[in-house]
């Protein structure tokens, strides 16, 4: 009686893409922060970042919000969707700036009612936060098992995080659930955020 195959050949199917690039953002700092500036005249104590308003209506922004639809455009058809009947719409886009040794993180979370999500890493050191993403599959967590060992990158983990330095570009399906680890610097940490989607036409 045989027991079995004599080999076994893993395949990987229903992969969750990250696409990682850089930019120059010296243009970005120089047209978020004043309002940034603003923000911080207007913060409260108790508030633990800057925040701009929406970017998108800002006509230095321009050049870029055409780039992400370009971009949205060519990593949903590259992924295997079809878009002929769909426009390309930017939903949202504006900067964060956390405050300096306040203690801060950002609390897992997806972009519901978007297709991609993207982060350019505007001011960053090898000691402020991190973004963390989580496994997006809810069937995992339903029987998971405690993995060998912590903060190594394998099939068992269910989340994993990125060391970022300025002008890291990231974009990712809205579905994957994303967060920023906890910080306690001095040392400045700012983004910018958008989202984006296909949107069926008429």
């Amino acid at each position: 009686m045989k027991t079995g195959p004599k080999d076994l050949n893993i395949k990987e199917f229903f992969g969750t893409p990250l696409w990682i690039s850089e930019t120059d953002v010296k243009d970005f700092n120089k047209y978020v922060d004043p309002y940034i500036n603003g923000a911080k005249k207007s913060a409260k104590k108790e508030d633990v970042f800057y925040e701009t308003p929406s970017l998108l209506h800002d006509d230095n922004f321009a050049d870029f919000v055409k780039y992400i639809q370009h971009t949205t455009r060519n990593l949903l058809d590259e992924s295997g969707y079809d878009l002929n009947q769909y426009n390309i719409g930017i939903h949202e886009m504006w900067a964060r700036e956390f405050v300096p040794a306040k203690g801060v993180s950002v609390f897992p979370h997806c972009h519901k009612d978007t297709h991609l999500t993207g982060i350019v890493i505007l001011k960053a050191s090898k000691d402020t936060s991190q973004p963390v993403f989580y496994d997006p599959r809810p069937g995992k967590y339903m029987k998971d098992l405690p993995e060998k060992k912590k903060g190594d990158f394998t099939l068992a983990c269910d989340k994993f995080s990125i060391n970022v330095k300025p002008g890291m570009f990231l974009i990712f399906p809205s579905f994957l659930s994303q967060g920023f680890s906890y910080t306690y610097t001095k040392n400045k940490f700012r983004y910018l955020h958008f989202t984006s989607s296909a949107i069926l036409r008429g």
